[in-house]
């Protein structure tokens, strides 16, 4: 069977099965409710009250009136993009390749800014932003995520305020991407970007459901003003609406505290498998490839000194040049996800990735 280290689909056990076969039922029994029609208000507002009440764990309260439900974050992505310049816009680098491939889909150039340890490297992105104003090409739009896909590296607060005071400086909008926030090891999870902003400078996105339950497809906008007119206009004329069978379900799965229970759960499994992935990948790995210790998220970024020819292995891994704007930057990089591998399976999934990469240094002489 070919070993799988690709994708970020959660463990199986983690599946909330049980608990959304039990709500479904107790729905379906309420003759009051037509679950197979249309959504009625009382459902939604209900549901977007949940929502905002669940926002304040990352750390700022918002109005109800501020909040765009999307189907996932993807769709997030991609309403945004219709705020963005034709001209050019920043980004982290590297960074999610649902935000790389909207990007590209949508036609507008992208301005990277790579990260450190500490997260996205600001000195180099406000000389970015000096250049491009005297060449007649600003950036108004900033992507960032608060811990890194695929690095799993957490930007820190102080890294994070230097970012909000470079957005003032600039009239910078940041779009903030909290699908990680709160998947965090070796800390607490800590508060988002937009616990920070007292400008409203910071446009949030975030998935509700990827990390738990990837079937119900919900995700959370939150903005202000003209910008979240603009999202809710055009959101309506790409669905009008999103299930209300799902939000159903995950309104009531916030309710009975089963969300929060789910996400404990999965951090403390994630962090187990994380452990044995790295101790395995120091046991296994040839020392031309040095992997980053994830803090957050649900892989491993790992770098050879020189291109890998990974598309040779018998092992799904991601190759890193979907991470990153020009390719070219990728080539000697792969993300592998420890999220569904079982722990039984991880040492042998490792060792086995560690000899086809000694396997590929022999065949091509790396």
């Amino acid at each position: 069977m070919q070993i799988d280290l690709s994708g970020e689909d959660p463990d199986p056990k983690l599946l909330p099965s049980e608990e959304v076969e039990k709500i479904l039922c107790e729905l379906f029994s309420d003759k009051e409710k037509n679950l197979l029609q249309v959504d009625k208000k009382e459902w939604i507002e209900a549901f977007r009250k949940e929502i905002a009440k669940f926002l304040q764990n990352r750390g700022f309260v918002i109005g109800e009136d501020e909040l765009l439900i999307t189907n996932g974050v993807k769709e997030g992505i991609y309403l945004l993009s219709d705020l963005f310049s034709q001209n050019s816009i920043g980004s982290e680098e590297p960074t999610s390749p649902d935000f790389i491939s909207t990007m590209n889909f949508r036609g507008i150039r992208t301005q990277p800014v790579p990260w450190d340890e500490e997260g996205l490297m600001t000195e180099v992105l406000e000389k970015r932003l000096k250049a491009l104003k005297i060449w007649a090409d600003p950036i108004k739009y900033l992507y960032v995520t608060t811990v890194n896909n695929p690095t799993g590296l957490i930007m820190t607060r102080e890294r994070k305020k230097t970012l909000l005071e470079i957005a003032t400086d600039f009239d910078l909008t940041i779009v903030e991407d909290d699908t990680y926030g709160s998947l965090t090891y070796d800390i607490t999870p800590q508060p988002s970007l937009k616990s920070l902003d007292k400008e409203d400078r910071v446009i949030y996105v975030s998935s509700l459901s990827k990390l738990i339950f990837p079937g119900i497809r919900l995700g959370v906008l939150v903005a202000q003003g003209e910008n979240l007119k603009k999202l809710i206009s055009l959101k309506k004329e790409i669905n009008r609406r999103n299930s209300s069978l799902d939000q159903l379900v995950f309104n009531e799965m916030l309710r009975r505290g089963i969300v929060e229970s789910l996400m404990e759960k999965s951090r403390l499994l994630y962090r187990r498998k994380r452990d044995l992935v790295f101790e395995n990948i120091v046991e296994h790995f040839p020392s031309y490839v040095s992997c980053i210790k994830a803090k957050g998220g649900l892989s491993a970024f790992c770098r050879g000194e020189r291109p890998l020819p990974l598309k040779e292995l018998d092992i799904k891994v991601d190759l890193g040049e979907k991470f990153f704007f020009s390719p070219d930057r990728g080539s000697n990089s792969f993300r592998l996800s420890f999220s569904r591998v079982g722990e039984d399976e991880v040492g042998r999934a490792i060792r086995e990735l560690g000899e086809a990469i000694r396997a590929l240094e022999r065949t091509f002489r790396y």
